[in-house]
């Protein structure tokens, strides 16, 4: 659930955020693994499975990037409305 708040963009619950940071962090882990990894461009079933790893990696940051860029979690929110109110 996502609640529009003047320009600071959207507020999410906190679980929503906590489940965007370990989505983020699985990206990022995936990431490096592709671009450590080295295919063997002549091996049909390594091709088809690093495509698999970007495929997936894709997916994620679409996702990321729909549901948790440029939002802040409830309690970071309000932390920041009492330090406007001060």
């Amino acid at each position: 659930p996502t609640d529009r708040t003047g320009g600071s963009g959207a507020v999410i619950s906190d679980a929503a955020m906590e489940q965007c940071v370990k989505l983020y962090n699985e990206a990022k882990w995936l990431a490096d693994e592709l671009e450590s990894t080295q295919v063997n461009e002549y091996d049909g079933a390594a091709v088809d499975a690093y495509n698999e790893k970007v495929s997936i990696h894709s997916s994620m940051t679409d996702k990321f990037n729909a549901n948790c860029a440029g939002r802040q979690s409830e309690s970071a929110y309000r932390a920041a409305q009492k330090l406007n109110q001060q």
